[in-house]
């Protein structure tokens, strides 16, 4: 988000204009409600499974309102923001030319809202394990315990790998993500109790 091939464009045409180009886009704010989550989820929003993760992996330091400065880690950002820099009355970018435009990618305006499809598949993987749980036939019991313990395994590696981005990396944005009071290192010990709650004699 703050080192990557766009912000060191960015600075590098900063630095030679002494500063100017932050001078005047960090004064800006973006447009309201616009974080580093939000353009993360956005540009992401056609792959589940990355905007999941990384929507997990992320805490606090993505949600603050973001400057048009700031904003400019992305390229297509950085480019509608430059046009507005004045050097000297005069404007940095005097005419532009489009070299491609991709007929199969394209960036949503918004981020998609998850909520209910998320609701729902939790809502249904509880009731799955609550509702097998009480049956009397083995085969559903231990299925349902299966999808507990596997759950559990998943919040154990989950957890852990965020509290490693916490303390032995150097990366911001997973520091201090309450995710992991979600997907918690508590669910090691989940492991070894849920089996008991199966068995009959501690039901």
């Amino acid at each position: 988000y703050t080192d990557n091939c766009s912000t060191r464009v960015r600075d590098a045409i900063n630095t030679t204009l002494n500063g100017a180009i932050k001078k005047q886009l960090d004064s800006k704010s973006a447009a309201p409600g616009v974080t580093y989550r939000w353009h993360t989820r956005r540009l992401l929003a056609d792959d589940w499974s990355v905007d999941l993760a990384l929507d997990y992996v992320c805490g606090p330091f993505v949600d603050h309102q973001l400057s048009q400065w700031q904003e400019c880690f992305l390229p297509v950002q950085m480019m509608r923001h430059l046009r507005d820099v004045r050097i000297d009355g005069r404007p940095l970018v005097m005419n532009e030319t489009v070299l491609h435009t991709s007929k199969t990618i394209a960036e949503r305006s918004a981020p998609p809202s998850r909520f209910w499809p998320y609701f729902l598949i939790g809502l249904a993987i509880g009731l799955i394990i609550a509702l097998a749980g009480r049956m009397k036939n083995a085969w559903p019991r231990r299925s349902a315990l299966a999808l507990a313990m596997l759950w559990c395994l998943h919040g154990t590696l989950a957890s852990s790998l965020l509290l490693f981005g916490w303390f032995f990396t150097r990366h911001i944005p997973p520091k201090w993500d309450q995710n992991v009071l979600q997907l918690s290192p508590v669910a090691l010990l989940l492991l070894f109790l849920i089996p008991l709650s199966f068995n009959p004699r501690f039901a």
